[in-house]
């Protein structure tokens, strides 16, 4: 009995030690990232955009009210890391003073030849990950 009683607290503590977190972020698909940023598809931007988003938490500081600095310059990373085609650059952090404040990246994309430039907007929420609002 005692044997078992073993046997169930190693096997919890291998299964609780075991699991894996969910809050990775994913590779994009830069295909359709590219051709919702062309054709302007918010749905399609938002759907690769948050998966780069998904392990952002914020970290808030005396120096970062809304802890999302450094995670803003690592989505921007991540894009221009994956995707060939796609120059991202910050334009502003926490700058849309909305609740959550928004913050803006700009992206330029290569669409056979012709530069399309888009405007994404950020959430930068002081207590959740960062995640897409819009684009303009």
């Amino acid at each position: 009995m005692k044997n078992i009683g073993m046997l169930l607290i190693f096997s919890a503590l291998l299964i609780l030690t075991s699991c894996e977190e969910d809050d990775k972020f994913e590779n994009i698909n830069c295909e359709v990232l590219t051709e919702a940023l062309v054709n302007s598809n918010n749905e399609n931007v938002k759907a690769e955009i948050d998966k780069l988003t998904v392990d952002l938490k914020p970290h808030v500081s005396d120096n970062d009210n809304f802890g999302h600095s450094e995670n803003l310059n690592t989505l921007i990373d991540r894009l221009n890391s994956q995707c060939k085609n796609i120059e991202a650059s910050l334009i502003c952090y926490a700058c849309i003073y909305t609740l959550p404040p928004q913050s803006e990246i700009e992206v330029v994309v290569d669409s056979l030849g012709i530069e399309v430039v888009r405007t994404i907007d950020i959430l930068t929420p002081d207590d959740e990950i960062l995640s897409f609002h819009g684009m303009h």
